[in-house]
């Protein structure tokens, strides 16, 4: 909070500047704009120019930079055969990785990744200004990122980008906190004329369908502005790998119902608009708003315990003793006799809006802009049930009939709450070059973040005290299964809701103040250095210096080499700060009711972690660029050094800490700064291009290699003595975090084409992994080349598009039978893989384009 103003004042000063920005990209539309469209579509060949990389450039070539960046023009984008940006991206950016959730919690939120790290260790820009974070966390056992958030690609939708920038390189000295991995930056349509309607439908092999359509157009605004405007909608079915009903049945793992993809319905509609002033100054402004509405199945939650009826040592159906087999704690079986398949429901909107202004003052470029981006999370469940409930009413009336136990065993849908993310951002940057040989850029960046929960319906997350319910009168099974009680467990099963007390802890709001200088200096045409320095001051999490270093030398005309180091930071979220609620933790004994806990919380503190601190960094890479004609090839390695690394613990132990008996749990999670890592890759790319008969042919290719090796483990200093690091952060978390994403992807992209067909190959090979479904055991995903292949053909305004994506219908490693995800929950894949679920998928594109 502002120390220098009252309360009441800055509150009501930023509620007036976030309903200003909302609403001034639509006024000024509104009032500016002529009533048609122009009649004159954009030609020509686009340069291979980018913004990012350099803050003293306003545009730099791409072979010309210090530092690796990927390009990635718009008929890339069209061409990747999918709506969903980050699938995309990790198809055309070996150095990305965007794992698919199958099964559980915030499936329909997915986390991209640069060059082997989390996914909050990535900045995303649009226009070159600072993308909000998603406000989930991804807290299921097993799942890549695990404990972390990032930046929700998918709700931004593609057709309104017309290109996409990869900054592979560290680059917190430039752009600030999370810049660790590298930047995306993704720049929005500017046409100013014309535009194009585009629908799109598919259809997989299990028969899962996806249909959608999208606008974008342009017009002018003013002499010489724009305003171009994006609208998208697109539904999808969910993929069902599995398909029945389960049972008692020795063979039931191949018939249970398990959606392995989220159902899920999306709308789009973003801006992007400048309006010069005169001949040296413009106002712009551009944002977007996104709403997604999906459905994803939870793991089965069977009638009975059958893992408990295994014999010790010897996880096969062959093995099961049905005499030991009892109810199943996460069931009221007189509701779900069969047992059921929990949904979550979700709803995640998102809201963000810059405006700004330019202009230029003795020869001083000046930017001065505010920008507010908001992602809201609330989810349900439907299918479900709050076992506790049911066990309290029999418990306290054992003689109640079936039909009184259903009528009062709570709803079986219903709200589990949300989280909140907001942020609000200011910048004043000023560029200059002095001549050919100098250039400097400063500026300052002021924000204000703000994370909280918001608490579901009561019985999302009550818990009536866990009685022992003895369902037994009830029972149906196999002649003389003794079916004797268990503890109920508390909560919406699929994933328990917040509660008050949750969203009441979870209250969480800072500010920053950042101010970074960077001079370029290129004392001749053949060689150019780079250096920023940058410091950052957080309300509570103090304060960050950081600095970069980078040079390029031209060798001769064809050969360029280059090379940067640099410091770098990450600090610790909001949502890992305040995150708190009852979660669901897998093990080799099913799942395990854990109290999460955030920071400080008397949990956490009675195991050691007081509070966090930040994530530091050193970033060094190294490599050359070598062009000869029609064909280019650049080569570079890197090392990430990254130092009290924030991560989440797994399932501790709590018991006697008074809060968790208090709460009837005996595991609890929370984050600390628990290890230091390594990270060692490469990336190499080559295009080459070339007339071809009477079309352009063009190939490219590229190659990405990384390694990421955990080289200190950092016990909290006041951990108990009877605990090991292991204990915290061991086994599968550490497993997923050096192995859980592949170490090696490739792609070659063939394409060719002239002014009525083209058609295109790709091939994206992705390495294997590690997986630990839901911490129940390794699995090892094999390597996979997947094939994508597109035709189209232009005719007049019309252009068409028949494309197959994973033409051989690869999939991930199935789980044995004997894997204990498939025995006690029926999973048949590993629960988040590199290139998912989806296999083949057939689609066709019709694009209709018009003015000019």
């Amino acid at each position: 909070m502002n120390k220098f103003v009252s309360t009441g004042f800055y509150n009501l000063m930023r509620s007036s500047v976030i309903a200003l920005l909302l609403a001034s990209p639509f006024l000024l539309t509104l009032a500016l704009a002529p009533p048609a469209f122009a009649q004159v579509a954009p030609t020509g060949e686009i340069e291979e120019v980018v913004v990012i990389g350099s803050r003293v450039r306003d545009e730099t070539l791409v072979n010309e930079l210090p530092v690796p960046v990927d390009l990635l023009q718009q008929t890339d984008l069209e061409r990747m055969g999918d709506v969903d940006l980050g699938a995309g991206l990790a198809k055309l950016v070996p150095s990305a990785n965007y794992s698919r959730q199958s099964v559980g919690d915030g499936a329909l939120l997915r986390a991209a990744t640069l060059r082997g790290l989390n996914p909050d260790q990535t900045l995303v820009l649009i226009n070159g200004k600072r993308r909000h974070n998603m406000a989930w966390l991804r807290v299921l056992d097993g799942v890549i990122g695990y404990g972390t958030s990032g930046t929700d690609l998918a709700a931004i939708p593609s057709s309104a980008i017309s290109r996409i920038e990869v900054l592979r390189d560290g680059a917190a000295a430039q752009y600030g906190s999370d810049a660790i991995a590298g930047v995306i930056n993704l720049q929005l349509n500017e046409r100013s004329d014309g535009g194009e309607i585009t629908l799109h439908a598919g259809e997989g092999d299990t028969g899962n369908q996806r249909t959608g359509a999208a606008f974008n157009g342009g017009l002018p605004l003013g002499e010489g502005g724009f305003v171009n405007v994006t609208a998208e909608w697109f539904e999808e079915d969910p993929i069902q790998r599995n398909g029945g009903n389960g049972g008692f049945d020795p063979n039931f793992q191949d018939v249970l119902i398990v959606d392995s993809y989220p159902e899920q319905e999306a709308r789009f509609f973003f801006l992007n608009a400048a309006l010069p002033l005169d001949g040296e100054s413009e106002l712009y402004a551009f944002g977007g708003l996104s709403e997604r509405e999906g459905s994803s199945s939870g793991a089965y939650r069977f009638a009975h315990n059958y893992w408990q009826g295994l014999e010790s040592g010897s996880p096969s159906w062959d093995a099961i003793i049905p005499e030991a087999i009892n109810f199943h704690e996460r069931n009221t079986h007189p509701v779900y006799p069969d047992g059921f398949l929990p949904y979550e429901e979700s709803n995640v909107d998102d809201v963000s809006v810059v405006i700004g202004w330019r202009t230029t003052v003795a020869d001083w470029d000046i930017d001065l802009s505010a920008g507010y981006g908001h992602n809201e999370f609330e989810f349900g469940v439907s299918n479900s049930i709050n076992a506790s409930i049911g066990a309290h009413y029999l418990a306290l009336n054992p003689g109640a009939s079936v039909a009184d136990i259903v009528a009062n065993s709570g709803p079986t849908s219903g709200s589990s709450g949300g989280i909140e993310f907001d942020q609000l951002t200011f910048n004043f940057d000023l560029r200059r070059s002095f001549n050919n040989s100098v250039a400097v850029a400063l500026g300052l960046e002021h924000r204000d973040e703000k994370y909280k929960q918001t608490a579901g319906d009561d019985a999302s997350w009550s818990c009536g005290q866990p009685h022992t319910a003895d369902y037994s009168a009830f029972a149906v099974g196999p002649k003389g299964m003794p079916l004797d009680g268990v503890i109920a467990a508390c909560g919406f099963q699929g994933y328990p809701g917040y509660s008050p007390e949750n969203a009441r802890l979870s209250d969480r709001n800072r500010d920053s103040w950042g101010a970074y200088v960077e001079l370029e200096l290129q004392p001749s045409t053949a060689f150019a250095v780079v250096s920023a320095l940058r410091a950052e001051d957080y309300s509570d999490a103090g304060s960050q210096i950081t600095g970069k270093l980078a040079a390029r030398l031209t060798l001769t005309e064809e050969l360029a080499v280059r090379g940067a180091a640099s410091t770098g930071f990450r600090a610790p979220s909001l949502s890992q700060r305040g995150f708190n609620s009852i979660v669901f933790v897998g093990s080799e004994e099913g799942l395990t009711s854990t109290l999460g806990v955030h920071e400080g919380h008397e949990v956490a503190r009675a195991l050691g972690v007081e509070s966090l601190r930040h994530e530091t960094s050193n970033n060094i890479s190294l490599g050359f660029v070598w062009t000869r004609g029609d064909f280019s090839l650049s080569l570079d390695a890197y090392r990430i050094e990254i130092s009290d690394r924030i991560v989440r613990t797994r399932g501790i132990d709590c018991s006697g800490i008074a809060e968790c008996d208090n709460r009837h749990v005996t595991k609890t999670a929370f984050f600390f700064n628990g290890v230091d890592t390594e990270t060692d890759g490469y990336d190499l790319s080559a295009r080459w291009g070339k007339p071809f008969g009477s079309g352009q042919f063009t190939l490219t290719a590229s190659l990405h290699g990384n390694k990421t090796e955990i080289v200190a483990r950092h016990l909290p200093s006041g951990a108990p003595p009877q605990q090991n690091f292991d204990n915290y952060y061991g086994g599968w978390a550490a497993d997923v975090l050096e192995n859980g994403q592949p170490k090696r992807q490739a792609n070659i992209t063939a394409d060719w084409g002239n002014d009525t067909f083209g058609a295109m190959l790709r091939l994206s090979h992705y390495g294997k992994t590690n997986q630990h479904p839901l911490d129940t055991g390794l699995i090892r995903v094999k390597s996979a080349i997947l094939a994508d292949v597109e035709a189209r053909w232009q005719l007049g305004r019309f252009n068409i598009a028949l494309g197959v994506n994973n033409v051989t219908d690869e999939l991930p490693t199935e789980l044995p039978k004997t894997h204990l995800a498939n025995i006690l929950w029926g999973m048949k894949y590993p629960n988040d893989t590199p290139f998912g679920l989806v296999g083949r998928f057939a689609y066709l594109r019709l694009k209709y384009g018009f003015g000019g």
